[in-house]
């Protein structure tokens, strides 16, 4: 069945994010290339498992398919409750896809500005001043994506879900209202989520050596 694909995607698409989150740290830290590219291969196949399974779930409520006996048990009120908890579910995983993404776009940035961070600290920049330049440029990423991701999410606010609770026969009916504080919230969250994939990057560049930095010069 659908519901049960979806099941199955979201629960791969949580292990592959877990695995592309170890994968790209060791990698990068052990300098294997192979390690990051399956990272990077990883992340990528979580973003359409998700979308598998929030399809598989809008299909539900819009056909008014509650043979799940899950969401066939539970009241209109119970029903809020799973939406949050699902909402909160794929968001958690969708962050980590996020993260993951930062981190491996920040590591090939580090990777392929090796000679100019040489450069810089044999002009005599501090380690303190290459952490807050990959910082910056991590966080300006995040706020990028996110102003992104709000410009797409507000045309939601045109589509309502409507469907029916058979224990109670009542309607349920909900669209997506962006306000100035679900909107502030989100720039927040990708700022941190630009701030987490882009630390280990950017205290690997701090941390670089003077001479084996300008050796690739």
């Amino acid at each position: 069945m659908l519901y049960d694909l979806g099941y199955f995607a979201l629960l791969i698409s949580f292990l592959l994010a877990l695995y592309a989150a170890a994968a790209a740290v060791f990698g990068a830290q052990s300098q294997r290339p192979a390690f990051v590219e399956s990272a990077r291969n990883a992340a990528l196949a979580v973003f359409p498992l998700m979308t598998l399974s929030v399809l598989a779930v809008v299909y539900g409520l819009v056909t008014l398919d509650f043979s799940q006996a899950y969401v066939a048990d539970v009241s209109s009120r119970a029903m809020s409750t799973f939406l949050r908890i699902m909402g909160t579910s794929l968001t958690v995983i969708f962050s980590l896809g996020a993260i993951i993404g930062a981190m491996i776009t920040m590591y090939s940035a580090v990777a392929n500005r090796i000679s100019e961070i040489g450069t810089l600290r044999a002009l005599g920049f501090h380690r303190s001043s290459i952490l807050t330049a990959f910082l910056a440029e991590s966080l300006i990423t995040g706020l990028i994506g996110g102003t992104a991701g709000l410009v797409l999410a507000s045309f939601l606010q045109f589509f309502t879900i409507s469907t029916l609770n058979f224990q109670t026969f009542s309607e349920l009916a909900f669209s997506f209202e962006l306000s100035f504080w679900t909107a502030l919230k989100s720039i927040s969250v990708a700022l941190i989520m630009g701030l987490a994939g882009g630390l280990l990057p950017a205290l690997k560049a701090s941390r670089m050596k003077i001479v084996d930095a300008l050796r690739s010069v």
